[in-house]
């Protein structure tokens, strides 16, 4: 469990990566994610999350994919996201993109790919519940 912590409270970089049975909630600074993951083979399953404060500003999130300007992982693949608690969340439950593409149409590195949204409680003050953009394989069932 993990209450009031620094923001975001659970920041995970990296590959085959797993956050079950968790609970963090309240991040102390306003606008900040409840969980902030870039990687690849990552599994997000039966967490409690939320209460993240926030104006309505970009980054108060419950779940948040995206790139990591500070390392080598600029995007995410093979993200599965079933059985979580996204509660009273500022902006969106679920927010994924990926940088820009190249102009060539490469997407093979820079693009968020097979991420899988599944059966997920969302409970959002803000006006969309998943927000996604330059991702590829994007699946959203039974929220």
């Amino acid at each position: 469990t993990v209450l009031h912590a620094p923001s975001p409270p659970i920041q995970r970089t990296g590959n085959n990566n797993v956050l079950r049975n968790t609970v963090a909630r309240n991040p102390i600074a306003p606008g900040s994610n409840n969980l902030q993951l870039t990687g690849d083979n990552i599994t997000i399953e039966q967490n409690t999350l939320g209460d993240g404060s926030g104006d309505g500003g970009n980054r108060a999130n419950c779940i948040d994919i995206s790139p990591d300007s500070d390392s080598d992982t600029p995007s995410s693949h093979r993200v599965r996201i079933v059985n979580n608690r996204c509660e009273n969340t500022a902006v969106n439950c679920l927010r994924v993109f990926s940088p820009p593409s190249s102009t060539d149409g490469d997407l093979s590195e820079g693009t968020s790919s097979e991420i899988a949204f599944i059966d997920n409680y969302c409970q959002t003050r803000g006006n969309v519940a998943v927000m996604a953009d330059n991702v590829q394989g994007l699946t959203i069932t039974g929220n």
